[in-house]
């Protein structure tokens, strides 16, 4: 197991993202003064994002295909977050799945795609707050 999202699991044999970045925003909104700079001042987190990206050859039997592809995209529509949960058992959070993207290369006679290079891109809802979650997963 390489990272996993609610129930989905990336693995070889699923989605093996080969890239993974993550942006955290902080927030320093500024307040003006007389004759001098305005002063900021550090108010949280505004925002964390994951974007997870790779390949699959659908037909190679060895990597995902496209039905893995469907899953992530039923978590899109879902509108629910799941916990994200690192190879090492590390809880990352709480993510929704913003969105999908796949480009499907090197298509065949019927239009399939013998190569799919996919995105997906998560942001985080909780607010650093997961230790009731804790309870229902670890015993």
């Amino acid at each position: 197991m390489l990272m996993q999202l609610g129930d989905f699991i990336f693995e070889l044999n699923t989605l093996a993202p080969d890239t993974l970045s993550k942006t955290v925003t902080a927030t320093w909104p500024k307040q003006a003064r007389y004759g001098g700079r305005p002063a900021a001042q550090f108010t949280g987190i505004s925002g964390e994002t994951v974007n997870i990206s790779g390949v699959i050859y659908p037909f190679s039997g060895i990597t995902g295909t496209t039905k893995d592809l469907g899953i992530l995209g039923d978590m899109v529509t879902s509108g629910e977050d799941y916990i994200l949960v690192a190879a090492d058992g590390y809880i990352k959070g709480m993510f929704a799945v913003l969105s999908i993207a796949e480009t499907h290369t090197y298509l065949d006679k019927a239009g399939s795609a013998q190569k799919i290079t996919f995105t997906i891109n998560l942001e985080r809802t909780d607010d650093d707050r997961i230790d009731p979650l804790l309870i229902d997963i670890i015993p």
